[in-house]
């Protein structure tokens, strides 16, 4: 089983990934290619909301969105996403 966690500090996303072989330590910088994007499927629970880090996610009108501005790219909202509704670039 995989567990991470996600810290921010100076516009930088840190993903921990714990693996059976240790630690990896991934760095996303801000302002990457492309952001995560949440798709139809979104049920509007504002769980990814609450997950990120750099407030990138706000409701939109049927869904809630994402600002590529914001996102680090950083993956903390697909993984509390129920309905997998938010898609890595």
């Amino acid at each position: 089983m995989r567990r991470s966690s996600y810290k921010v500090k100076n516009n930088y996303c840190f993903l921990l990934t714990k693996q059976e072989f240790g630690i990896k330590i991934f760095f996303l910088e801000k302002g990457g290619i492309m952001a995560h994007k949440i798709t139809e499927d979104c049920i509007s629970c504002g769980a990814c909301e609450a997950e990120c880090p750099t407030e990138a996610i706000s409701p939109g009108d049927d869904k809630y969105v994402i600002d590529p501005d914001k996102c680090t790219d950083c993956g903390a909202c697909v993984e509390v996403c129920p309905t997998e509704a938010i898609i890595a670039p």
